[in-house]
Order: C-alpha cells, then sequence, then structure tokens
C-alpha cells in the first residue's frame, strides 16, 4: 500500500485516502487498514469516506 510507505519515507507529510467508497469495499478492512497506517504514522493520516453516487451512476457499461 502506498500510503503505508509514505510514511516510513516521509517525516511531516499528511497522508489522505482522497476518499473511500464503503459499498464497494468491506468498511471492515478500511478500518483496519486505517488503523495500522495511522499506527505508523500517528497525526499525520486522514481518512475520507463516502457513499458513492448514487444508483444513476452504477449501470453496468456495455
Amino acid at each position: 500500500m502506498i500510503a503505508r510507505r509514505l510514511t516510513t519515507e516521509t517525516t511531516s507529510l499528511r497522508i489522505g485516502s482522497g476518499g473511500v467508497l464503503l459499498p464497494y469495499y468491506s468498511p471492515f478492512k478500511v478500518a483496519e487498514t486505517f488503523r495500522v497506517v495511522r499506527a505508523l504514522a500517528p497525526g499525520r493520516i486522514d481518512l475520507g469516506i463516502g457513499r458513492g453516487a448514487g444508483p444513476r451512476l452504477e449501470t453496468p457499461c456495455g
């Protein structure tokens, strides 16, 4: 994971997820990953979460 690598390579850079759409990922896995990375760099990790764009944009292509 890129965030984990950035925590070891930098000392003052704030690291953020940019937004995790919880309908597409397991909330437990997101929380676990966030907790591990936060333990590596306390106070430097930001987590953005969202619920998605809604059903109008979730139609399959093709």
